[in-house]
């Protein structure tokens, strides 16, 4: 195909590939070494090149406009026209007979060279229409008889020297073209832009009739159209193309390049009406691949019979490889950009969530309190909260919602709604959890819980009334003996109906109550060893006697010590109660 010139749509001259001049240093040194008079004319019966010998070329042509010269510059012009096969004889002038032989290049005609015999034998006074001869006439002595076998060489040997040419000039082409699909990566990012050049360069370059470009979706195993060039949309409605019902695209993805000769008549054609319709005729079809995994295939069709070379299959293999990493380059581009999206609203959600935990710790005639919060990502599922009552008491809860990121920040954010509200009802402890769990249990999937512990401290601060829903215990630090609060039941959102216990704790002054999450105990160092329950109860012996916010701050340097620079996939929060 990419050797066929009438398929460029592009229409040759002989003098596109040599220059006048060029024409007429090779006639002289012919007619010096051969003593054979030729001549040069294009495609249209115009002389290129002056005889060197009129007279004996011709006698009519020494005269200008003479009808002898013009009568043998149509019949070139009409040979031009009808030859496909050998070359032509052209009478003119009573002796004379001249021979035009085309030159060619592929299967177009670029021009004639034409040979002067003076050729007694003939008598003819007239101009006569060319016609094929069946043969070259034999050499004869003085007269040049062997005029045109020579000079058929030299036709023949012009024609290799403009096919050459061509060829050269294709070559360049197509290889920019690969070029120019190769700076589409360092272009456009927009991916259906990459697709519709991709399938236009390939039409242009391959010189098809069209082209298609099909993406495999690994989920549904179909080929989905995605860009084409040439193709109607009643074609392109023709159905579905599944990989496991299409031999030549199955070849494609294990890495052929397949050739169809005759689309309508080919067996392995899941659509050849389809075809017959659609004016195509020969194919070629070969797989896109990324760092060895499929992602689509490539097609070529020509409306005619053509058998692809092995240069032209090449040539569709790099342009398919060319478009695989530009089509992945967008795509990554397109993801990161999604991403981007994507952290830019966690980082919005982040500051919500954020705004939700207190800004500061609540004041109180004999209590103090110290918080940590370090979510793992942008928005967590951990959460701490104080609720103030009117009558002087405090409420403070913590909660850990399964799960990480977005979808455990809207948990989260349920959870401590509806807690606060029912808080503030004034309701005891145990009820509040239950309606809590009533609401998580009705909006959330069997897969969605959370552990949550709520306790109040009276106006004096010597009572803390709690209840725990499958939260990791809270810790009593009293004259450096720990106990833990784990009355209460399961973790909320789990069973609609569960009943919740509360106890009541007696507190005295130099107790530290620790509330924290489970991203606290099982923060792992590099050899994979958590910090755990008896680390946390040391550390918090040990800074027991500081104030409520330094022994929050010094727990957590005790466990990023502990953890060194190893990652933590869990979030951290922290609550100390120290009462006066």
């Amino acid at each position: 195909m990419a050797e066929t010139l009438n398929r460029q749509g592009q229409t040759y001259t002989l003098e596109d590939f040599l220059d006048a001049a060029t024409l007429h240093e090779i006639q002289a040194a012919f007619v010096a070494g051969a003593g054979i008079q030729i001549c040069f004319y294009d495609r249209a019966g115009r002389r290129v090149t002056e005889p060197a010998n009129a007279a004996r070329f011709c006698p009519h042509l020494g005269t200008a406009g003479n009808e002898g010269r013009d009568a043998l510059g149509a019949a070139v012009a009409a040979a031009c026209d009808e030859a496909t096969g050998g070359p032509v004889s052209v009478r003119c002038g009573g002796r004379h007979r001249h021979v035009a032989i085309p030159i060619r290049c592929d299967r177009q005609i670029l021009g004639m060279l034409v040979v002067g015999e003076d050729r007694p034998d003939l008598s003819s006074s007239q101009t006569e229409i060319p016609h094929r001869d069946a043969g070259l006439p034999g050499p004869g002595p003085a007269d040049g008889g062997a005029g045109p076998h020579l000079a058929e060489l030299l036709a023949n040997l012009l024609s290799r020297m403009c096919y050459q040419d061509m060829q050269l000039r294709l070559r360049i082409e197509e290889l920019g073209a690969l070029y120019g699909i190769s700076g589409l990566l360092a272009g456009s990012f927009d991916l259906q832009q990459i697709l519709n050049e991709v399938v236009r360069r390939v039409a242009e370059v391959m010189r098809a009739k069209s082209a298609s470009l099909r993406l495999f979706n690994e989920d549904t195993g179909e080929l989905v159209i995605k860009a084409v060039y040439g193709l109607s949309p009643e074609y392109l409605s023709k159905g579905s193309v599944r990989v496991a019902e299409n031999p030549v695209d199955a070849q494609a993805l294990s890495g052929q390049t397949v050739y169809i000769e005759d689309l309508p008549n080919d067996p392995r054609v899941r659509y050849p009406e389809e075809a017959r319709r659609e004016g195509l005729h020969s194919g070629l079809v070969t797989g896109m691949f990324y760092r060895g995994k499929p992602i689509g295939v490539l097609r070529a069709y020509s409306g005619e019979k053509h058998r692809f070379s092995a240069f032209e299959a090449g040539l569709l293999r790099a342009m398919a490889a060319q478009a695989a990493s530009a089509i992945e380059t967008a795509r990554l581009y397109q993801e990161e950009l999604q991403a981007e999206r994507v952290r830019k609203q966690i980082a919005m959600a982040g500051d919500v969530q954020r705004r939700m935990i207190p800004a500061r710790p609540p004041q109180h005639p004999t209590l103090t309190f110290g918080t940590v919060y370090q979510p793992s990502l942008g928005v967590g599922g951990d959460f701490y909260d104080f609720i103030e009552f009117p009558d002087g008491r405090v409420g403070v809860a913590i909660a850990d919602v399964v799960g990480k990121g977005i979808p455990a920040a809207l948990m989260m954010a349920s959870v401590r709604s509806v807690l606060r509200a029912t808080a503030l009802t004034g309701r005891r402890v145990s009820r509040v959890i239950e309606d809590v769990n009533r609401h998580l249990s009705r909006d959330t999937l069997t897969s969605e819980f959370a552990t949550l512990f709520y306790c109040v401290v009276s106006q004096d601060g010597r009572r803390l009334t709690y209840c725990n829903a499958g939260h990791n215990p809270p810790l009593l630090l009293r004259n450096g003996r720990i106990s833990e609060l784990a009355e209460g039941g399961l973790v909320i959102g789990i069973h609609r109906d569960e009943h919740y216990g509360q106890s009541r704790v007696p507190l005295r002054a130099g107790d530290v109550v620790l509330l924290y999450t489970d991203g606290i105990t099982e923060a792992l160092s590099f050899e994979g060893r958590r910090f755990g329950v008896e680390r946390l109860r040391e550390s918090l012996c040990k800074y027991g006697n500081l104030a409520a916010r330094p022994i929050v701050n010094n727990i957590l340097w005790d466990v990023r010590r502990f953890v060194g620079l190893a990652e933590q996939s869990d979030d951290q929060t922290m609550v100390a109660i120290k009462v006066k």
